[in-house]
């Protein structure tokens, strides 16, 4: 991190977006409770869904930081 306020901020975004991923998570699994599906397939799903809710937050997070460090450093060459 460049700075206190990118981790404060970093902190708190990710935060925010992995409870916004175990809502989704979560309603997902309440879903799969009523559906019929074969045993691999079902692995699978989880699986996939597992990683996507973990992956999302940390993608969302950089690119907000990034967006953060690319405006600091437009105002630092004004």
């Amino acid at each position: 991190m460049k700075n206190q306020n990118n981790w404060d901020f970093a902190q708190s975004f990710s935060s925010i977006q992995f409870l916004k991923s175990s809502v989704v998570l979560l309603l997902v699994s309440l879903i799969g409770l009523y559906l019929d599906l074969n045993k691999t397939l079902d692995t699978v799903l989880a699986f996939t869904f597992l990683i996507l809710s973990m992956a999302y937050p940390i993608y969302k997070t950089e690119t907000a930081l990034k967006q953060i460090e690319q405006h600091e450093e437009d105002n630092k060459d004004r």
